[in-house]
């Protein structure tokens, strides 16, 4: 970890464990619960950017429960109010990787700086900050809310940058989603992309500084 004190860490799929939420509140169901997982993501992303593209204002909360309500009826849940306000909570206070509050100490202990910047609005970030413990580990927690664009938006990383008072090149970011470590990789910070499931990487233009499978490897 020699050489860039800055660690700047996406949250969700790479702090916290988004499948957590459907697994433990539909464990008796788990092939649906993945299912349910893997829907409800991509519908959250493709709402927020296309409320960013529209230029609605920032809201990542609305947007996960806009994209959850769609995904239990894709899935064939009866969206019946107590599952769906128990995958919000659970989704409000996911657990975090086992390899996460382990990276974030041994950056402290070696004089390393880590926060985090999300798309998640402050309130979102600082419940599952808590309620992860991570939070004695972590310096900061920044939301995309105080520049009004969703990353992968080159605004979003320049507000970050301008945040920390740094040249982008003096820090790794680090980061499980394909395109947000692209979008870091534009921005010129130390991308770094944490491949948990070996995915092929899709943006050859924007590669990032370098791929691991595990926070424990940065």
């Amino acid at each position: 970890m020699a050489g860039y004190p800055i660690y700047i860490f996406d949250a969700y799929g790479t702090l916290f464990d988004l499948s957590a939420a459907t697994r433990n509140v539909l464990a008796e169901h788990p092939s649906n619960a993945r299912l349910l997982a893997e829907i409800w993501r991509a519908r959250q992303m493709e709402y927020a950017w296309t409320d960013m593209a529209l230029g609605l204002p920032t809201n990542l909360w609305d947007t996960t429960t806009r994209a959850l309500d769609t995904a239990l009826q894709m899935v064939g849940f009866d969206a019946d109010a107590p599952l769906r306000d128990d995958l919000l909570a659970a989704y409000a206070e996911l657990d975090a990787y086992d390899d996460a509050l382990p990276t974030l100490e041994r950056i402290s202990t070696k004089g390393g700086r880590s926060l985090i910047f999300s798309n998640a609005n402050p309130e979102m970030l600082r419940k599952s900050v808590a309620a992860a413990q991570l939070d004695k580990a972590l310096d900061e927690a920044v939301s995309v809310d105080n520049v009004g664009f969703y990353k992968p938006n080159p605004k979003a990383y320049a507000y970050i940058q301008a945040h920390l008072g740094i040249d982008s090149a003096d820090a790794y970011f680090v980061s499980s989603n394909p395109w947000d470590a692209a979008g870091a990789a534009n921005a010129r910070f130390k991308s770094i992309w944490v491949n948990r499931l070996q995915h092929p990487y899709p943006f050859p233009a924007m590669l990032p500084y370098r791929e691991v499978g595990s926070l424990l490897e940065l």
